[in-house]
């Protein structure tokens, strides 16, 4: 693996289009690496997006919303992230979170999440909580599930 191939897994990794749930399998299977190396490698760069996200959504959300463009974008993902989640955030704020964010399925990860969390006025140190416990329980269920399922095949 070289040096490159490892920034752009640890980019797809950080970004919401693949978080962990892309970069492990990825790991796995294209670049070889090691379980224990993939889920160390992409859990970690995961796990830097959490407070970038929510330092935007308390920051840098306010002074972007004024703009045409970004407030369309912004209203359209929270929307979709509210449908997502249904009630289970009001219901169950941090729990809810939590499971949503542990579910690996595409969009149900840190960003979809966080902005939920946001939107429903959970603080920030149980929405980060959440989404890091969420994030390594996505993460051990990826690479098991990924290492287990596809293990007949070698």
């Amino acid at each position: 693996m070289t040096i490159l191939q490892l920034i752009g897994l640890i980019l797809l990794s950080m970004s919401p289009l693949g978080e962990h749930k892309v970069g492990i399998p990825l790991a796995l299977k294209v670049y070889e690496l090691e379980p224990i190396y993939a889920w160390l490698i992409c859990t970690g760069a995961n796990m830097v997006s959490p407070p970038i996200i929510w330092y935007f959504l308390k920051n840098i959300n306010q002074k972007l919303i004024r703009f045409d463009f970004y407030r369309k974008h912004a209203f359209d993902l929270a929307r979709y992230s509210k449908r997502k989640l249904g009630n289970s955030v009001d219901k169950y704020g941090f729990w809810g979170i939590m499971i949503f964010i542990m579910i690996p399925l595409p969009m149900t990860g840190s960003y979809t999440g966080l902005v939920a969390a946001w939107m429903v006025g959970l603080h920030k140190k149980p929405a980060l909580i959440a989404a890091y416990l969420g994030l390594i329980l996505s993460s051990i269920i990826v690479i098991v599930g990924y290492s287990g399922l596809f293990s007949f095949l070698d």
